[in-house]
């Protein structure tokens, strides 16, 4: 058995691979203004995704822990390929809303059980104290896949928008057989009938019996919202810049490759600074890009985004790790669901806003914001969790 399980790391490395392929990546933005949106419209549209993935993200998370994670993982790979295909011929507001709210039901079913079916893997072959770094390698490839659609979609958006769409369908489509081969791990929890209850208790845990993972939760959230809100503006950004298309697909990739690199050596940078100095970390790189981009515009201010690159390549290896930790294996993916609801409930307030902000000011107002919004709210939940705690 043990020998067959040894396959699903390799296998759930491609899953992470295939998964972010997306050729549309370094354009998306353009190719919905192509479409006739706002950058209000494009963040609405965005709240909405999030507010779906919410709705689904604790059930899904307890799908996988009661059902298999195997079978959520073929689920989340058979809408997540319908969803791109929808993408691939829609040409309004609401074709991409339905689009989104298809590929939102893969990315709850998959969220959190890939990394709990890899953390249960090890556990069945003894091998827990290597999660970061083995997870860290994960989240790099998923990087270093998504810096080579983003140069091949840059050139291939010169023939046309649309055409990153259409070749990233087949790509998505290879996770339903890869997924389908996956082994399932042996299960460490108690069966029961009381769902709803046990739903209940994953999220009494995650926010009201333990303090620490409360705070990583609500800590995580923010920096999600930081790094992904800033991800709409850099394209418009950067065309206001002058920096021309045919890079976009270029800098993109640069900026995987930098996250990949900062995810691979996330286990450590965290050993060399420690839990304080990293989690603060995250919030400091992830403002000051912001507010270096609102301040300091010209051609090659896209390097100042590469603060944000640092902390996406960190924050999940980090963080994630830090949870796994706290909780035990029954209720590991509804939590992690439990993160990524929380995450997603942040940003879907937000992203509204900062879209209207945008479309009312300028792109490197709606920067400063963020990074002026990152510094206060992240110093002044550190400060409140470490005086509390330091008090018991």
């Amino acid at each position: 058995m043990f020998g067959e399980l040894r396959h699903n790391i390799p296998k759930l490395y491609l899953f992470k691979v295939l998964s972010s392929f997306l050729l549309f990546a370094p354009v998306l933005v353009l190719f919905f203004q192509e479409n006739g949106l706002s950058m209000t419209e494009i963040m609405v549209l965005q709240a909405l995704y999030s507010i779906a993935v919410i709705l689904l993200e604790i059930p899904t998370g307890y799908i996988a822990d009661y059902f298999t994670r195997k079978k959520a993982l073929v689920s989340a790979s058979l809408f997540l390929s319908a969803g791109i295909s929808i993408y691939s011929f829609g040409t309004d507001f609401w074709s991409f809303l339905a689009a989104e709210l298809v590929w939102s039901v893969g990315v709850a079913l998959f969220h959190g059980t890939d990394s709990a079916m890899f953390y249960d893997t090890l556990v069945d072959l003894g091998r827990t104290e290597s999660y970061k770094e083995l997870w860290g390698k994960a989240t790099s490839y998923r990087l270093v896949s998504a810096a080579v659609a983003s140069i091949l979609g840059g050139f291939i958006a010169e023939y046309g928008l649309r055409f990153t769409i259409i070749y990233t369908v087949p790509m998505i489509a290879l996770l339903i057989p890869l997924t389908i081969s996956l082994k399932e791990p042996q299960r460490h929890k108690e069966v029961t009938e009381n769902h709803l209850g046990e739903i209940k208790e994953s999220v009494k845990t995650a926010f009201i019996h333990k303090t620490d993972l409360r705070f990583l939760i609500l800590y995580s959230a923010l920096i999600v919202t930081l790094t992904k809100a800033v991800y709409w503006i850099y394209q418009p950004y950067f065309e206001a810049s002058g920096l021309n298309i045919a890079y976009f697909g270029i800098v993109f990739a640069g900026f995987n490759i930098v996250a990949a690199l900062a995810s691979q050596q996330a286990h450590r940078i965290e050993g060399f600074l420690g839990r304080k100095k990293s989690l603060a970390a995250l919030m400091l790189l992830s403002s000051a890009g912001s507010l270096l981009m609102g301040y300091i515009i010209f051609f090659y201010s896209f390097v100042f985004a590469l603060l944000h690159q640092i902390v996406r390549g960190m924050r999940e290896p980090i963080i994630s790790d830090y949870i796994n930790q706290i909780i035990e294996s029954k209720r590991r993916s509804t939590i992690l669901s439990v993160e990524h609801m929380a995450s997603n409930t942040l940003y879907a307030a937000v992203v509204p806003f900062i879209g209207l902000y945008t479309d009312i000011y300028t792109y490197s107002a709606a920067m400063t914001l963020l990074g002026v919004t990152g510094l206060i709210a992240g110093t002044a939940m550190l400060t409140v969790f470490y005086v509390a705690r330091s008090q018991n």
